[in-house]
């Protein structure tokens, strides 16, 4: 690739495969699994307002019952009633801490209007640099319209040159 391919260099979701258009803001992205963009943000019910991937944060949950970031607690005793936790290890609401969050459906929103790029449409010219591919879908759209896009995208999707090597 040349200097022009360098130009268009894309950030890309290790986690999703999603090639952004621009890079996402580092508030979209999950602190515990290091996603470009969170997948399902949820936050504390009681607690900050730091967000994360849902199941990266009732993972943590699982170990201990506090923020991953600052360490808040996410079940402060004030609230116990309110959040119907019976502390009970044979209770898998509790155990999983899932009557501890909720989603985050204002984060939600704005990373469901993150442009992204066809997969049709760009290709991996070495580990982690992707470029537009010049004979690929030009289609730059939502990440909430992909799925759809998808299904009528009339281009092939590229495999990649490393697939007898195990890449997808």
């Amino acid at each position: 690739p040349g200097a022009a391919a360098a130009s268009l260099r894309k950030v890309v979701d290790d986690k999703s495969g999603r090639v952004f258009v621009s890079a996402p803001s580092e508030n979209l992205s999950c602190a515990i699994c290091c996603a470009v963009v969170m997948h399902d943000a949820h936050v504390l019910k009681f607690g900050c307002t730091h967000s994360f991937c849902r199941t990266c944060l009732l993972q943590c949950l699982a170990e201990k019952r506090e923020c991953p970031k600052c360490k808040r607690s996410a079940q402060p005793a004030e609230f116990r009633n309110t959040l119907g936790c019976c502390d009970d290890p044979q209770c898998t609401d509790c155990v999983e801490g899932s009557r501890l969050i909720e989603r985050n459906t204002d984060l939600c929103g704005v990373i469901d209007a993150q442009l992204v790029h066809c997969p049709r449409g760009v290709m991996e010219v070495e580990v982690g640099s992707w470029v537009c591919d010049p004979d690929g879908c030009p289609a730059t759209l939502p990440i909430e319209g992909l799925a759809a896009h998808a299904a009528v995208c009339a281009h092939e999707l590229v495999p990649c040159p490393m697939a007898e090597h195990g890449c997808g």
